[in-house]
């Protein structure tokens, strides 16, 4: 692949790793992974709430970024669009149309029925959300306790 530079690449990232953990972790606990119709977690369900370990999250978070640094360099030579599932969820329908215009396409009204699988505060969900936002606030990571 990376020497077929025919290929269009989309590289979807995500902004706040801190969520992304979240809902890999809540996924996880509760055995639904699918993102249907009617979203992750149904109205009856209760959230799930758990710790997080500060260096088990600031190794995820590096290893993460890294990952995508290396994808970005591994594509350097590819037609690339850059998107983050905040700007598709946020702003479905211009990041849609970025897309079909990115791929050549006729920008038509496109609708999806997928819901985000996390929809609580963080602070409702990491029972030790606060010592982590301390632990985190003097470290490039400390935007993902933004809400």
């Amino acid at each position: 692949m990376k020497e077929n530079t025919d290929i269009a690449i989309i590289h979807l990232k995500r902004q706040n790793l801190l969520k992304s953990k979240v809902s890999a972790k809540t996924a996880q606990s509760s055995g639904n992974w699918g993102i249907g119709a009617t979203g992750g977690l149904g109205k009856q369900q209760q959230a799930i709430q758990f710790e997080l370990d500060f260096n088990e999250c600031l190794q995820d978070f590096e290893a993460h970024r890294s990952m995508e640094d290396e994808t970005d360099e591994f594509f350097s030579n590819h037609k690339k669009l850059n998107i983050t599932y905040e700007n598709l969820t946020e702003d479905t329908t211009n990041t849609l149309n970025r897309v079909q215009s990115f791929l050549g396409l006729e920008t038509q009204s496109l609708v999806t029925q997928t819901k985000k699988q996390v929809v609580q505060p963080m602070t409702d969900l990491i029972i030790n959300y606060h010592q982590l936002k301390a632990k985190f606030s003097n470290t490039v990571w400390k935007e993902c306790f933004e809400e």
